[in-house]
């Protein structure tokens, strides 16, 4: 395992109950918006053409 996993897993194993329940809880926030994101991509697949791309560097 990495040093940073190492390091990660250590701070993680000091924190309170109280504290862990909120980094889980932040971390399920950000899992469920991954997974939005991942879904909302097929929306954008109209604009994936030649045409388009002049937009792609703004």
């Amino acid at each position: 395992m990495s040093t940073k996993i190492d390091h990660i897993l250590q701070e993680i194993e000091k924190l309170n109950s109280q504290e862990l329940r909120k980094l889980l809880e932040c971390i399920a926030e950000k899992y469920d918006l991954l997974g939005m994101l991942k879904v909302a991509e097929s929306s954008f697949a109209d604009w994936d053409n030649p045409e388009d791309e002049v937009y792609d560097g703004l």
